[in-house]
């Protein structure tokens, strides 16, 4: 009696099916991710300022992640807005911090009125 046989290439290899699931995959997960991050970014504009504030951003920043696409993941432009204002704040603080010296100042500072070391004068000073 013969077996009937079945070839390979009548259906789809497990590697192929792999690497369509993958692609796929790579396709659909942020797809879900940025909607996903719309419905988290739906609670974001039901805050009120005071609360946005807490968290470094903005009405404006809320509604410009709004206006992306649909396939655009919405939070990219929080972190990114958020990120520029704590970085022009730390800035800002490490300028604040550091002296100012916009003048000389008015006395020399101590080096200059000590003698040298061949001058006389350094043995009656030490």
């Amino acid at each position: 009696m013969l077996m009937p046989t079945t070839s390979a290439k009548s259906g789809l290899s497990g590697r192929t099916l792999a690497v369509l699931s993958a692609a796929v995959a790579r396709f659909v997960r942020p797809s879900v991710e940025a909607w996903r991050h719309r419905h988290d970014l739906a609670l974001l504009a039901a805050m009120d300022d005071h609360m946005l504030r807490d968290i470094g951003l903005t009405r404006t920043d809320v509604s410009d992640a709004m206006s992306q696409p649909m396939w655009r993941d919405p939070t990219l432009v929080l972190v990114r807005r958020r990120g520029e204002r704590r970085h022009a704040r730390r800035s800002t603080l490490v300028i604040d911090l550091l002296p100012c010296r916009l003048a000389p100042p008015l006395a020399p500072p101590a080096e200059a009125l000590a003698f040298q070391a061949g001058d006389p004068r350094a043995r009656l000073a030490g």
